[in-house]
């Protein structure tokens, strides 16, 4: 065989498998990277939601309202207003998270921290896509 006729059919193969290498790669990236830690949206959780909802609505907009102004906010940055639905839903994984973790409500506010039942509707809420939002939407 033509030395240039293999290193065509070589430089071709190789290719075709680095190709199938790269689909692999990012098939299993994009399979495994779309966890955001909410979990699934339980079935028949209305009520859980609901609650969820309310926790977020009430207690979390104390600070993280576009209403609120300056020394109000208590050092929340402006944009993370949680009485817009779409910044809530965009926001849901780190609302979750800080949640989880007790960094939020801050423990050095006058807020009560959130207890595990609430924790969880709160997950259940925003895994479920906070299908809804404040009253007033």
């Amino acid at each position: 065989m033509n030395r240039n006729v293999l290193a065509v059919c070589t430089h071709r193969w190789l290719g075709i498998v680095w190709v199938g290498l790269l689909a692999a790669i990012l098939t299993v990236a994009i399979g495994c990277g779309g966890d955001d830690g909410l979990g699934d949206c339980p079935p028949a959780s209305q009520s859980q939601q609901n609650t969820g909802a309310t926790i977020v609505f009430t207690t979390c907009i104390g600070c993280h309202s576009s209403q609120l102004q300056g020394a109000d906010r208590r050092g929340v940055p402006d944009g993370m207003d949680f009485d817009v639905i779409d910044i809530v839903r965009d926001m849901a994984a780190d609302i979750y998270r800080t949640a989880e973790d007790g960094s939020m409500p801050p423990p050095t506010s006058d807020v009560t921290a959130l207890n595990s039942a609430q924790v969880e509707a709160v997950r259940v809420y925003l895994a479920c896509g906070a299908e809804f939002g404040p009253p007033s939407q």
